[in-house]
């Protein structure tokens, strides 16, 4: 990296040469933007590997009482620790880049801006502007691509927004997979690649470079992130309206015994493949998916794809049950109202409804307050939708009585 801000000053202090471009690099930096890289440019101290703690929810206070009499070996003693606090996390981040960034090379002030930044965002942590400022303040002097790749990728979306970053993002992760040390980096380049273009709706791209990263992560033997890129691959298959190929994929990490351990992935897929057949009105498979999978992870939507499903194929009996079940799962009534009301409007058979209709109006007779405020609250949504706001206010003012 010839044109590197951070090796030109190092040349200066150095009393190194440097050529004629690279000091016009050097003149577009003001003196005080130089000095402060070089005050920051130092291998990490105690005081420097707080934030990184912070970042990972670490008792940093404990670190230091413990350590404070061997403060020279500090650096190898907190990457030991950070080593060992991101093990723990592997299975979330699945990241051994990071790990390995950590601990086999000497981390300087800079680079640990930087990767506070990554561990933030990996634990759900809200960065700030001015955090993100100073971070991207500091790229130019750091050598280590792997760790600039990695901080690129996990804010993806906000250098793309961004005005510190204004170059086209595509353009910027392919420069990248040249830079990248590491091929896991270029897998997850090119899986970055392929969620942008899928957004973008250009599919034939997105399932090349969705292809690329799985052939990458299949060599470096990253199960991980190749299971992930599946799903995604599957997912662009349902969008370009290749129902087979999606669930011969999705069925495929379903059926992989390694990918069962792996509950995420394994409810990801259950649940791709439920909704697949779902939007493709394939109303008795997905009955059938549902109520295979239904006790062995959480199924999104359940209740309504099944309810919706088994009025599509008239069968009146199931949907009245399918509505006691919804009724009796408070946050799933509260939450997803409008939908079960809708749902119900588009009953066509008057005999069902009639005895939905009698269900609702009994619960607000029962004892139970639950009931009453469900039977209520689905009565008065149920007539606005209707727009017959005289009965709605009527049942609304009860409801407001509890």
């Amino acid at each position: 990296m010839e044109n590197n801000i951070g090796t030109i000053v190092r040349k200066i202090r150095n009393d190194k040469k440097i050529s004629a471009k690279q000091l016009a690099y050097l003149s577009n930096y003001s003196s005080s933007y130089i000095c402060d890289i070089e005050k920051k440019r130092k291998v990490g101290t105690i005081e420097t590997y707080i934030n990184l703690f912070e970042a990972l929810g670490f008792d940093y206070k404990r670190f230091i009482a413990d350590n404070e009499k061997i403060l020279g070996n500090v650096n190898d003693i907190v990457k030991k620790i950070l080593f060992m606090e991101l093990s723990s996390l592997e299975n979330k981040i699945r990241n051994i880049e990071l790990i390995q960034l950590i601990y086999k090379h000497t981390l300087y002030d800079d680079e640990i801006v930087i990767l506070k930044m990554i561990l933030k965002y990996i634990n759900g942590i809200k960065v700030n502007d001015e955090e993100l400022k100073e971070a991207f303040y500091l790229l130019n002097s750091i050598e280590n691509v792997n760790l600039v790749s990695l901080f690129q990728l996990y804010y993806f979306d906000y250098i793309n927004e961004s005005n510190l970053y204004p170059i086209e993002l595509e353009n910027k992760l392919l420069m990248m997979t040249k830079k990248a040390i590491s091929k896991s980096i270029q897998g997850m380049i090119y899986y970055k690649l392929a969620e942008i273009l899928e957004k973008k709706k250009i599919y034939s791209a997105a399932l090349e470079y969705s292809n690329l990263s799985k052939k990458i992560f299949v060599e470096e033997i990253n199960m991980n992130r190749l299971y992930v890129t599946e799903l995604h691959t599957g997912n662009i298959y349902v969008r370009i309206n290749d129902i087979d190929k999606a669930v011969k994929i999705f069925l495929k990490l379903i059926n992989d015994r390694k990918v069962q351990i792996i509950k995420p992935i394994y409810s990801s897929a259950i649940n791709n493949l439920i909704w697949t057949y779902f939007i493709y009105e394939e109303y008795i498979k997905t009955i059938e998916y549902i109520n295979k999978y239904r006790s062995m992870v959480v199924i999104n939507n359940q209740y309504f794809m099944l309810l919706w499903s088994y009025l599509q194929l008239e069968e009146t009996e199931k949907c009245y049950k399918v509505i006691q079940e919804i009724v009796k799962c408070k946050i799933i009534v509260s939450e997803r109202l409008d939908i079960l009301v809708n749902i119900i409007q588009n009953i066509k058979d008057e005999n069902l409804e009639l005895k939905i209709n009698n269900y609702f109006n009994n619960l607000i007779e029962k004892d139970d307050v639950h009931s009453k405020v469900i039977g209520l609250r689905i009565i008065v949504f149920y007539y606005e939708s209707l727009h017959k706001y005289k009965n709605a206010l009527k049942y609304s003012k009860i409801l407001n009585s509890f």
